[in-house]
């Protein structure tokens, strides 16, 4: 089963009652990054004996082949769906896939506070500088100055004592270090840390009180139940011989796989059925080997020769995978990448951005 086809149908079919529902799920705005981690998590729910980890960008990929480009995941969600966004999470926010939470701790300025509150004078400096300056070539303790300031909007040696208006355990997960310093400036100007929420909200997003409140207007456990049976329609959908067939008469498909640690294949197939089964068949030295990535195309054919060529230009072609006379010929093609671990992240990209400049319609 191809991962695109389900996502395609997700997106097509459920699309704003999936949206709707990851944020009653997280109880945060709408974004590509929730989205995404639900995707990865409720996939793995309906097919446990195939789990995947599912690249983040693939639900907007999808959105952009399924309109020919004309939306990206946010113009869509609005224009669409009806369903706003916001443009990003904080950076390093986890989301645990067992609670179905994000842990609030991985929010920069969670810990930032809660040393701010600790602490005072030198020992709350040290502790910055402890915690943020690993990689400071500079003067560290200068530095450590600067990332407090760029928080809390204020020198670690003012008076701190406003900071015990901010209640850490309700703080919108979602804002970042420039949402959290506008929030300080507000509770140091008067406001009560939930005026300040409610102005942050309604200048940086948009979002009005009532806004924020209908994010957790249904239970964690009821939206988790809608999504499982979201998940269960769409692979009912999909494994329907009817639709099956209808989509492996009329497309190809074009896959990126991960033979080993530092071994790629792309190439091309007229179905996408046991694909992955079939490839390790093929490869049966390989037992590891993971179909990465499944992209379904009008023509395997031409897709697969974009591909290849971008990837002959930035990677070098396996040429030990070419050593039988009858394959020869086809070593300056490229099918076979030695491909670091470290770069199949990036090789993956490629990948992506090649079916983005071949016509798929």
């Amino acid at each position: 089963m191809s991962v695109s086809n389900f996502v395609r149908v997700l997106i097509t079919e459920h699309g704003e009652c999936f949206a709707k529902n990851v944020e009653y799920l997280t109880c945060v705005p709408f974004n590509s990054s929730s989205a995404s981690s639900v995707l990865n998590v409720f996939y793995n729910r309906a097919f446990p004996n195939n789990r995947k980890d599912l690249r983040t960008s693939l639900i907007g990929q999808e959105i952009k082949n399924s309109t020919d480009g004309k939306h990206d995941f946010n113009s869509f969600s609005s224009d669409v769906w009806k369903i706003k966004t916001i443009d990003r999470l904080p950076k390093g926010l986890d989301f645990n896939s067992e609670t179905l939470n994000y842990i609030r701790e991985s929010n920069g300025f969670v810990h930032r506070f809660n040393l701010a509150v600790e602490l005072t004078g030198d020992s709350l400096i040290q502790a910055f500088v402890d915690n943020y300056s690993n990689d400071v070539k500079t003067n560290k303790y200068s530095n450590a100055k600067s990332q407090f300031k760029k928080y809390f909007s204020v020198n670690p040696d003012e008076n701190l004592s406003w900071m015990q208006d901010i209640d850490i355990n309700n703080l919108p997960i979602w804002f970042g270090r420039e949402e959290c310093k506008y929030l300080c400036e507000f509770i140091r100007s008067g406001k009560s840390f939930t005026e300040a929420c409610s102005s942050v909200n309604k200048n940086v997003f948009g979002y009005s009180h009532d806004d924020i409140k209908s994010f957790c207007s249904v239970s964690k456990s009821e939206a988790r139940i809608t999504l499982d049976n979201i998940f269960e329609a769409v692979k009912e959908k999909i494994s329907s011989p009817l639709i099956s067939r209808r989509n492996h008469d009329q497309n190809e498909y074009v896959y990126f796989a991960v033979l080993g640690s530092d071994l790629i294949k792309v190439g091309g197939s007229k179905s996408d059925v046991n694909l992955e089964k079939r490839l390790k068949d093929h490869h049966n030295s390989y037992p590891e080997l993971s179909c990465t990535e499944v992209y379904q195309v009008r023509s395997y054919i031409q897709t697969e020769k974009v591909i290849k060529s971008v990837f002959c230009a930035n990677f070098d072609i396996a040429a030990f995978k070419y050593k039988d006379p009858n394959k020869k010929r086809e070593l300056a093609q490229g099918e076979y990448f030695s491909i670091e671990k470290s770069s199949h992240r990036r090789a993956l990209e490629f990948f992506d951005k090649c079916i983005e400049l071949v016509p798929q319609k």
